[in-house]
């Protein structure tokens, strides 16, 4: 009789163990699916699409530099410098503006918090 109750307390607790076991496999699926999902939505806020400040400037220098119909390549101090003097007084803190969003997109992609 005590061989038959250790027998089924042996298979409860191996029973219990193969059943937390299962769990922490679930949770670690779980946590990565939870990681990965936050990864998209903070990958979304840093899109131009989802700021209205970005998608003002990008249309501004746009508008004044061109950029979606010139050729890939620099822009010349002297043509910002120009700009800002005649019809565009901001584009020297729209450009910092710009770049510095960029930069901020760039090390978060270098630290795996945003997917390109």
């Amino acid at each position: 009789m005590e061989v038959i109750l250790q027998i089924i307390t042996l298979f409860v607790i191996t029973i219990g163990g193969m059943v937390g076991i299962l769990q922490l496999h679930l949770l670690q699926q779980q946590m990565k699916a939870q990681h990965d999902w936050n990864r998209r939505v903070t990958s979304l806020r840093y899109s131009f699409s989802d700021n209205t400040h970005i998608r003002e400037i990008r249309s501004k220098l746009d508008k004044h530099l061109k950029i979606s119909s010139r050729q890939p390549g620099e822009i010349s101090l002297e043509e910002i410098q120009k700009l800002s003097d005649d019809q565009y007084p901001s584009i020297r803190t729209d450009l910092q503006y710009m770049l510095g969003h960029l930069e901020n997109m760039c090390v978060a992609m270098k630290n795996s918090i945003i997917d390109e």
